[in-house]
């Protein structure tokens, strides 16, 4: 165990230092003291088998798309194709005739006035449909016949020849922040051809990626007795629990979350939008409920890792060595997000990045957005 700052109790010892290379006996529990939070055990040189391992291997419904409640219905959920899309109209009289179908209802929500969406904004307008089986309600959705109205967030300003378009006017612009600013990177492109040398130019785009877990989003519901409770999977429990109450009208006091495995996050269930939705449901059709996304839900409702633009000029010498680059950035987000889900700030000196970074005497990277600046600090 390697360590400089924690202390250490361990059985039949005295208190002291664990460092580098210190020997304990087969199996003996300590208490780790973080500053005065004790009482955190654990064993060394003992193997452990998680607790779940077991019924990972054989395949039991541990998974929030396996939770099951007395009574309980089946619900999906379609939202527009654009961000905040307004049903104007639809069929649901037609919807509600078909096989297995209780409930069928459009959510509307006031307008969403920011232009850009800081943090989780919880639910949006859509339709419900709730049937007694989930492939009952996903049937019914194919019939649905809707209209939307798109809002501000629709129209030419929103196309992917805008963006790249955008982005190259943008980094000829003062950068919005120098991450990186070594040697004389405009002077060594000049003289680079005079001494044999020669300047390479390359630009490059990524799309907005969609996290793609295993698992489709879900949640299951009841509101019973002015409270609601929620079983799903979330990486931040707390904001899941807050937009919920919202939704519902309820303080979050009321709200209970039941913790459930999932099937993969990677970022995405950071945003809590399906427990939103899951529990408004409920709360209109007053038995237990789940929803449960499609992966084309999934994937077209997604809050994406951020799509970016790279304008890469390199210098090499006359015997191919890389002596200058140049990194110009544009990316998608706000400059000083306060509801940035990742830290902020250079990384320290000595670092991996950091020494790659220092490899090359003249280097200047930029940045034009906020959104994914961290990878470049």
């Amino acid at each position: 165990m390697k360590s400089a700052s924690l202390k250490l109790a361990v059985t039949g010892a005295a208190v002291g230092i664990c460092c580098e290379g210190d020997v304990y006996p087969e199996g003996v529990i300590v208490t780790l003291d973080f500053g005065g939070l004790s009482g955190f055990i654990v064993l060394i040189g003992k193997p452990l088998v998680a607790k779940e391992l077991p019924l990972l291997m054989t395949g039991k419904p541990i998974f929030g798309i396996d939770q099951k409640l007395p009574g309980m219905l089946h619900a999906v959920y379609e939202k527009g194709p654009v961000f905040w899309a307004q049903v104007k109209t639809h069929n649901l009289d037609d919807i509600k005739k078909m096989p297995g179908v209780k409930h069928a209802f459009v959510v509307t929500r006031p307008a969403f006035e920011p232009n850009i969406i800081n943090g989780d904004p919880g639910l949006e307008p859509g339709i419900a449909i709730v049937a007694d089986y989930w492939f009952q309600a996903n049937n019914a959705r194919k019939a649905l016949k809707v209209t939307w109205d798109e809002g501000k967030f629709s129209g030419p300003a929103h196309t992917s020849t805008v963006y790249a378009t955008n982005a190259a006017a943008m980094v000829k612009e003062e950068p919005h922040d120098v991450t990186r600013n070594d040697g004389d990177v405009a002077k060594a492109f000049a003289d680079l051809p005079k001494n044999g040398g020669k300047v390479i130019t390359g630009n490059y785009a990524y799309p907005m990626i969609s996290h793609a877990p295993l698992e489709p989003q879900n949640c299951t519901a009841h509101f019973h007795d002015g409270k609601l409770e929620l079983w799903s999977n979330s990486q931040i429990p707390g904001s899941g629990v807050t937009l919920a109450a919202a939704a519902c009208d309820l303080q979050p006091a009321n709200v209970t979350l039941h913790m459930l495995r999932g099937g993969g996050g990677f970022g995405r269930r950071l945003t809590n939008d399906y427990c939103a939705e899951a529990g408004h449901i409920a709360k209109q059709i007053g038995v237990p409920v789940k929803l449960l996304w499609t992966r084309e839900d999934d994937m077209s409702h997604d809050y994406y890792r951020p799509g970016g633009f790279q304008f890469i000029t390199g210098g090499v010498d006359k015997s191919g060595k890389l002596v200058a680059w140049q990194n110009k950035f544009a990316t998608f987000g706000q400059k000083n997000d306060p509801n940035a889900l990742y830290p902020t700030g250079k990384v320290t000196p000595g670092g991996i990045s950091d020494r790659l970074l220092s490899g090359y005497p003249n280097m200047f990277g930029d940045l034009s957005a906020g959104s994914g600046e961290n990878a470049f600090k």
